[in-house]
């Protein structure tokens, strides 16, 4: 459960990253 728990978060983190890096990519003009 815990480790079900810290996965999904990972996974969170990752997706949030991947909308970070495409906004600053945008913003940037690339």
């Amino acid at each position: 459960m815990t480790l079900h728990l810290s996965v999904g978060s990972l996974v969170r983190l990752d997706e949030n990253f991947l909308i970070q890096a495409k906004r600053w990519s945008f913003s940037s003009g690339f």
